[in-house]
Parts: structure tokens; sequence; C-alpha cells
């Protein structure tokens, strides 16, 4: 209660205007907060609140009567009174267009005294830095606090002033700087602002008449006034930063103007560029001199921004202006004027003439580039389609050609026929080099050849590159090594076809130009870092002629050799190294070379490929092995076979001839495995041989001995160690597959061991290898008889296994142990895929001592994606009808390590589509005319029979039986060199989409076509 006594208040008559002031100043605040995006107006606004808080608080301060009710609502009033000064300065900063000056850092500093003064107020019983001493007077009409002021008291009001002064500043600066036009507009704003200034200069004067502080009356009177400038003249509507550093600074011309058409102002550039001044404004549009008067009045009812090009001509002088009409609105969204902005755009305009006119010339040249282009295609597309017409029509002879010479060869003829007919046979295989050279060279000139990249067995492929090369390498007695290390990843990703093309070009070069000594091929692999790729270097190396250091750039170059010289011994065309280095450019590498003239040369290039992750060489069971004796007298292939031998756990002893090997073994008798090389001096290895069957221990169920020879003629080899007991003979240089499976087959009983002296009588050399077991599952007949002739052929003592249906081919597998399957993609009852999938799921149930039977796919369709969809089922590889016996030859020596056949093949065929080749049929049969007689009478039985199956299943709309009788149809076709009725077949099994007179049309050519074939075969 004591309290509330001490709070005693009366009613202050002159707390009216108080009053009245506060609720002005409320309301102005009010109504400036809606123009808060206009410059100035949110600081404003905060500076009629804060003057509002002062006038609120002194009211109540005048109506106390107590010093301390009257203490309360002092130190309230500081509140506004401290921060006023700021508000007001940065009004005029952000109204003047200094908003800039705004940081965060001067903010903080300005708001550091407000906010010190506040605080000491606060506190002023403890202190005196604000005040000294409080007391009550009552002399004049109200009770009036009275005080000593303190140091900082006068700090506050020093602030106060210099804000006031220097926000003052700013308004004349701006003043003197803008048109006369809005000066008036910011008389208004320093009038206002004048008025707190002067009643502050007389309160701090003593001037308080009747003891009342003319501060909040002076505030509201000033907040009128900037009030009433800022609404009438719409200042916020016009920045004046805006205008003083932007309007009258841009280059551009700007004009402003009212609703009625008339000029309100204008930029430094407009009085320059269109000849006004000052003395303008205030003018309309009609009143100013051509062109402007045109320009200005056009548009003058648009009501949004439009921009037109105005073309103008004057003093003779041409010149394009841009012009842009620009509506000015209110806050009300009333249109107030607009503001037109001309600029000068006759640089462009010239420049953009310049450019259609260089596009046009442009046009022009690419217009004609395109023609040349063009037309260059055309020539080059003509260029390429001449090349493999004539490549075509230059090999359908030599096929002829080399095939008839081959057959004439292996007849009874004299020696001078025996060298004539050598020589057509050579001359017609270089002729085919030649083409198949020139058309690689075109195609890749053209662009038109491309990388097919697919899955290959790196070490198949290098030993089918040694097959090529190594019967010329062995006819001029040189040593053919082929260096293949042990952990070479076996498959990769890789061009299979132009990686083979590249290195039989490099070891077919490195055997023409050597003479005596080896050559090498050498394969290394070394992982990229960071990926999972491999590097691999592929290299030759021979003890060749060499070539000389200034010579070696001319070797790469197109139809070049070292020197004419080599031309006329060697012969060649010289475009082997050229195509070579093309097609590994496409691989991202290129051919280096290293050579000494008389010191032979190292070809060599590294490429990049991805490898296939745990596909290395297959390891064989060679436990029984734990010590070799080599005996060679070639340093490099010694070491190349030890090397074998030793990555694989087995020790192996060198020894460079008979003698010392004879040495090495009266020492110690512990070799399970001696590896002879038959060409040796002084002592070969037959003769070698035979003083070790002599020698205690080393006799025919003892040590075993693999014998290794580089001679093209081998049949009298075979012979001879044969009658030793010898286990595999192979020619030089030795696979690593065929070496590591002779090592497991060491001790196997001779039983298992075949020599086919009839093929040896026919030119043909093979490993003694062990009996085969072959399955073929056919369900046609023609299919499966000449497939099974083939067979017997290349494997005299082959054991056939037939199976007509993918069931049988299963249930086949299943009871006997094949070493090869060849298996028809089309059979009833169960598909070649599906027998394959199932061979292999047991397989992997049985584990069959951890075997991979080899597949061979056969298939008369040559649909894309048919062989990965074979090798997808579990198949090994890919052979398309029709078969030949070359074709069983390359599977066999392919997929049966130990087998190896060097006849050469005879390709005898048609170019064109043929009734019946009746010679291509022979070939295949080795000339068995009763074969011949039993196949034919086969093929017309089942042709035939198969006529009548497709007839019946057209008459029960059955297209899909249709389909499949007729693939059936076209692979016995081709395989009996049928190709018209094959071609006839293939039509047939695609015309499930063609109407019924279509099919019709076919079945009545099929049988005439029947007919015709029986009459050529002369079954009738």
């Amino acid at each position: 209660m004591s309290h509330k006594k001490e709070v005693d208040m009366y009613f202050n008559v002159y707390t009216i205007p108080l009053i009245a002031s506060v609720f002005i100043l409320c309301m102005l605040a009010f109504s400036i907060k809606k123009l808060k995006k206009t410059p100035g107006a949110t600081c404003f606004s905060m500076l009629l609140v804060s003057t509002a808080i002062y006038s609120f608080f002194y009211l109540l301060e005048i109506s106390s009567t107590t010093l301390h009710t009257v203490l309360i609502f002092y130190k309230m009033e500081y509140l506004g009174v401290s921060v006023m000064p700021f508000f007001f300065l940065f009004f005029a900063m952000n109204y003047t267009g200094r908003k800039h000056w705004m940081s965060a850092s001067l903010t903080a500093i300005f708001l550091l005294i407000p906010l010190i003064t506040i605080l000491l107020v606060f506190t002023t019983e403890f202190h005196n830095l604000f005040h000294k001493g409080f007391y009550m007077s009552n002399d004049g009409p109200f009770p009036v606090l009275i005080y000593e002021p303190g140091i900082w008291y006068w700090i506050q009001q020093s602030y106060s002033i210099l804000c006031i002064v220097f926000g003052i500043s700013l308004l004349f600066s701006m003043l003197l700087g803008t048109a006369p036009a809005f000066r008036k507009q910011i008389l208004f704003v320093i009038m206002g602002s004048i008025i707190p200034f002067l009643t502050l200069v007389l309160f701090l004067a003593g001037m308080k008449p009747g003891g009342i502080d003319p501060a909040p009356f002076s505030l509201t009177l000033s907040g009128l006034v900037i009030f009433a400038g800022l609404t009438q003249y719409k200042l916020f509507n016009l920045a004046p930063l805006a205008r003083s550093l932007l309007f009258e600074n841009i280059p551009d011309s700007v004009i402003v103007m009212d609703k009625e058409q008339r000029i309100v102002d204008i930029n430094n550039s407009a009085t320059k560029y269109l000849q006004m001044n000052a003395n303008d404004i205030g003018k309309h549009v009609l009143e100013l001199a051509d062109p402007w008067r045109e320009i200005l009045s056009t548009e003058s009812d648009a009501t949004g921004k439009i921009s037109i090009e105005v073309q103008n001509n004057v003093e003779s002088s041409i010149f394009w202006l841009n012009v842009t009409f620009l509506p000015l609105y209110d806050t009300q969204g009333n249109t107030r004027g607009k503001m037109v902005i001309l600029n000068n755009i006759t640089e462009r305009k010239n420049t953009e003439k310049e450019l259609l006119e260089k596009n046009r010339l442009l046009k022009e040249t690419t217009e004609h580039a395109n023609s040349m282009a063009a037309h260059a295609e055309m020539a080059n597309s003509a260029k390429s389609q001449f090349l493999t017409m004539m490549s075509h029509e230059m090999r359908t002879p030599l096929n002829g050609v080399i095939g008839f010479s081959d057959l004439l060869m292996q007849t009874e003829l004299t020696e001078s026929q025996m060298q004539y007919m050598q020589a057509v046979y050579s001359s017609a295989i270089s002729l085919l080099d030649l083409i198949n050279d020139v058309l690689d060279l075109s195609k890749i000139e053209a662009g038109k050849l491309e990388l097919d990249t697919e899955k290959t067995d790196l070490v198949e492929l290098c030993e089918q590159i040694v097959d090529i090369i190594k019967y010329r390498a062995h006819e001029k007695g040189l040593e053919l090594l082929l260096n293949i290390p042990a952990d070479l990843p076996r498959y990769i990703v890789a061009d299979r076809l132009r990686l083979k093309q590249v290195l039989v070009n490099l070891l077919g070069n490195a055997v023409k130009f050597t003479e005596e000594g080896e050559v090498e091929l050498k394969v290394k692999a070394s992982p990229v870092p960071d990926t999972n790729d491999m590097e691999f270097t592929f290299s030759v190396r021979d003890t060749g002629i060499g070539i000389a250091k200034d010579k070696q750039s001319r070797i790469f170059s197109s139809f070049s050799q070292a020197d004419g010289s080599i031309t006329r011994k060697y012969g060649g065309t010289g475009l082997g190294l050229t195509i070579s280095n093309m097609l590994l450019e496409k691989m991202g590498s290129r051919i280096e070379l290293g050579s000494e003239c008389g010191e032979g040369s190292i070809f060599y290039f590294t490429a990049i490929f991805p490898p296939e992750k745990d596909s290395t060489i297959v390891n064989y069971d060679h436990s029984h092995v734990r010590k070799v004796l080599i005996v060679d007298d070639n340093a490099s292939s010694r070491s190349i076979l030890q090397n074998m031998l030793v990555s694989r756990g087995i020790m192996a002893n060198t020894a460079v001839d008979g003698a010392e090997a004879l040495n090495m073994v009266g020492e110690q008798i512990d070799y399970d495995l001696v590896v002879v090389d038959h060409n040796m001096p002084l002592m070969d290895g037959l003769k070698l041989v035979r003083i070790m069957r002599e020698i205690p221990g080393f006799t025919t169920s003892g040590q075993a001995f693999i014998i290794l020879h580089n001679s093209s003629d081998s049949s009298s080899i075979y012979e001879s160690y044969k009658e030793l007991g010898i286990r595999s003979i192979f020619a030089k240089p030795v696979k690593m597959s065929q070496l590591f499976e002779a090592i497991a087959h060491a001790r196997s009983p001779e039983s298992d061991l075949a020599c086919t002296g009839d093929s040896a009588k026919q030119g043909e050399s093979r490993v003694l290898h062990r009996r085969y077991t072959i399955m073929v599952a056919e369900d046609n007949e023609v299919n499966m008889t000449l497939a099974s002739a083939i067979l017997s052929l290349c494997l005299p003592d082959a054991k056939i296994i037939k199976a007509v249906d993918g069931n049988e081919a299963v249930r086949a597998f299943k009871d006997t142990e094949p070493d090869l399957i060849f298996m028809d993609i089309q059979m009833p009852g169960r598909s070649g895929y599906e027998a394959a999938s199932a061979i292999r799921e047991i397989e992997a149930e049985t584990s069959r001592n951890g075997s991979h039977i080899p597949i061979i796919a056969l298939t008369a369709g040559t649909v894309k994606g048919e062989r990965e969809r074979c090798l997808d089922s579990g198949m090994d590889d890919y052979v398309t009808k029709p078969v030949i016996a070359e074709t069983i030859r390359d599977v066999l020596q392919r997929w049966l390590p130990e087998f190896e056949c060097t006849s050469r093949s005879t390709d005898i065929g048609s170019s064109g589509a043929e009734r019946f080749n009746r010679e291509q049929l022979l070939a295949n049969i080795d000339g068995n005319l009763e074969l011949f007689s039993t196949l034919t009478s086969i093929a017309m039985i089942t042709f035939a029979q198969g006529l009548e199956d497709i007839k019946m299943a057209y008459s029960q709309k059955n297209m899909q039986d249709i389909k499949k009788r007729a693939h059936k149809m076209k692979g016995s076709a081709l395989n009996m060199g049928c190709t018209i009725l094959a071609e006839m077949a293939a039509r047939l099994e695609e015309a499930v989409e063609l109407d019924e007179s279509e099919v019709r049309a076919l079945l009545q050519g099929m049988g005439d076509e029947i007919a015709l074939i029986e009459l050529d075969m002369g079954t009738q």
C-alpha cells in the first residue's frame, strides 16, 4: 500500500497536446510503414516510433507528483530519446542514396553511444556520469524534475547534434546536385529536418517556456512536414542516389515524361546527344524539333514496355536508335508517366550487316565444301565398291587355282611337274595375300574398318599363329620359339582377327628375312595402375639380316622396304607393316623397332586389354613327374622349356647336346621324364634315345620321353620313334598345353596311343595321341553321315558316338566319356541349347575329375546373337554349315591338344549359288566314291521326305513347324553343296509373315529344284 501512495499522478492539462502528438506520430509511422519498399521508409518509420515513445513517457512524467514516479518515467523517455539521432542519420543516408554506407560495422559504431546512454540512465542512482543529483521543483505550473548534467550527458547531446548536422548536410548536398524540378521536393525534407535541430539548440540554451520541453512538439511538426513532402511529391518513387549515380551517368539518353506528354526530366547524355537542355523540361514533346518530336510521340498510348528500332538521317548521317518506352506507376498502380530510353545502335547494326554478309559467304562456302565432300564420299564409295568387287572377282578364280593346284600336287607327278605346280601354288598364294593387303589398306584409309572386340583366348591365339608360321620356319631350318609365361591371363577382350593379323605379319616377316638362327614370339603382361586392365607387350625377335638405322623409318611406309634389293630377293609389297601399324593405332598402340644391320631385329608393341578374371592356364596333374632333363642345342628353347616346368614346381636340368646329357644321366638316373630335341648336331635325338634305352633304368616302362622336332618331313621321324615306344612327338615350338598334357599322360599305357601311318603317307604328320571318343548329336541323316566321315578321315582310330536328338545326346554323355561333342542346335525332343546346359549340369554334379568336355555348336543359321546364345548355354565353340573337312580339322586342332594335322586344306567352291557342288563333297570325304554314292542317296531321300513334311505342316497352317523343317533342310543342302536349295529353304524359314501365295511358290520351286538335283547327282 505504501508503494501505491508513492506513485501519485494527477491529470495535467498540458498533457492534452502531448497526447495529440503521440497519436499523430503513431498514425504517421503506420502510414509510412506501407511504403517500406521505398528508400528510407523504414528508418523514418523508426524515427517516428522513437519520438512517440519519448512523447508518451514525457506526458506521464509531467503528470507525476513524486520524485520516485517522475524518475521512472524520465528513464523510460531515453528508450526513444537516445536512438532518435541514429534513426534520423540513417534515414538521411538511405534517402540520399547512400545506403551502401550502412554497413554492419558502421551501424554498430553509431548504436554504441545510444546503448551506453540507456545503460547509464537506468543506473544513474549508482554513479554521477549522466546526472549528479535529482530534486523536484514546484516553481512552475506543475512539478518539474531538476538535475545537474554529468559528463556523459554532454557526450549524448553532442552525438545528437552531430547526427542531425551530418544528416542535414547530406540533404543539402543532394539538393545542390539535383535537377531544378526536384528541388522543391527535397526542400520539404530539409525543412522538416531543421525544425528539431533548432528546438534542440534552444533547449540546450535553457529556453523552456513554462518549464515544458518543446522537443515532442517540434518532432511531431517535423514528422508532418517530411511526411507531406514524401507523400505529396512521391520522392520515394524516384531514388535520389539512383538518379545521381545511374540516371545522370548512363551512356543511354533517358527522358522522363508525365501523362500529358510533357518533359519532366532528362539526363546528361540526353542533353548532349539530343541537343536538349534544362530549359526543355516542362515542354510538350510536340514542341521539340524533328526527329525527336516524331520519335518521342510514338506509342504514346502504350501501357506496357515497348522497344522499337528507328533509323534516322541527321546532317547526312544515318544512325539507328533503339527506343524503349517504360510506363511509370505510383503505389496504387496508376500510370503517372513514362520513361523513354534511347540507345544508339548504329555500330551494332553495321556489325550485324557485316555478319550477315559473312554468314552469306560462309553459307556459300559451306555448301561448296559439302558438295565437294559429297563428291569425295561418292568417289570413295565407288573406289571401295570397285575394290570389293575386284577383290571378289580375283579371289574367285584364285580359289580354284589354289585348290586344284593343291589337289594336283597330291597326285603322282614328275620332279619337273612338281616344281611347276609348286611355282603356280606359291604365286597364287602371293597374289591372294596382295589382294587381301590392298583391300585392308583401302578399308582403313576410307575409315570403313572397325574393331570387333570379343572374348579371346590369348594362349590359343598365339599357338595358332605359330602353327601357321612353323612349317615355313622348319623348311628354312629355323628354330621357332613361343615364349608365354605360365601366369599369363588366358582370356582378354580384344579383336581376335586383327590382333592375329598383326602378329602373323610380324612373325612371317621375321621368318622371311631370317636365313639361320631363331625366331621368337614373346608375350608379357603387367597390371595397369588404378584399373582392372592389363598392359600386354607382344614382341617378335629374329636373328635375321637386320635393318640399318637410317632405313628403319622407311619400312612403315606403304609399298616400301628397306631397299630395292630386299624386294628383288625376298619379294613382298611392303604393305604388311603399314596395315599392321594402322590396325594397332585403332587399338591405341604402334609398332616399335630395335635392330642392327646383320644382328637381327625385334619388333614389339604394347596394348591395353581388359582380362577375364580367374582364367589363367589350366593345370594338369603332374604329381608323378618331379624331375625332368631337357636336351636341346638352342639356349632360348631350353630356357623357355625350363621356365614352363619350374612354374609348375617341376625341377628341370638342361643339357646342350647328347654328350652332356649322357654324362648327366650317368651321374644320376632319377629323371622321370626326358625332353629331347631331334634336330641336334653330332648326335641327333634319335641316336641319343637309343643309347639311353640301353642304360639300366631307362626302359620303356621306366622313364618317359618327349621328342621335339622342327622338320618339315615328319613321317620318317614318327616311324623311327614309334619303334622306341616314345610317348609324344611335337613339332616346335611346343605348346604349353601340349607339354603338360603329355606330362600328365607320361605313365599311361601304350594302348592309349595310336599312330596313323596312312596319314603320314598322305603327307600329314600327327602327334601319336591317344584314341579319342567323339560324339555327334545330329538329327539329320545327311549331316550325321558327312560329319562322321570327315571325323573318321581326321581321326581314323577315333570312336564315333551318334545321337539323333538332344535327349539321346545327354544319355550318351552319361554312359560314355567323350573327349569332344559336336552338337546340332535344332533337334527334336531337346534342342542343342538345352542338351548343352544339361551336360554342364551333369559335369557340375558328378565332378568328373574337374573335366570340361568341349561342346561345338553346329548350325545352319547366321542370325546375330546366335553365337553368344550358344556360348551362354555352355557350348565352347560355334561352327556354321556347310561343315567341310578343313573346319573340322581346325576344331580338332583347337580343342584336342594332342591332335595336330599339317596338310594344307583344299577350298573348292563357287562364289555363287550352285545346284550341286560335286567337287566340294568329294573333297570333304577325301574322294571316297562309295561314301559319295551313299551320301547322295541319303540326301535325295532326306530332301524328298523333308519337302513332304513341310507341305503337311503348311496344310495344317503350322508356321513354326514349317520354319523348323525348312531350317533342317537348309543345313542338309549346305552340307551336300546344294546352295540353291539351301537359299530357297532359308527364304521359306523366314516366311512366317509371308502370304500364302509366296509360300506356295517357294514349295513348288523347292520341288522342282530337288528334281534337278537328282538329275545332277545321276541317281535316277
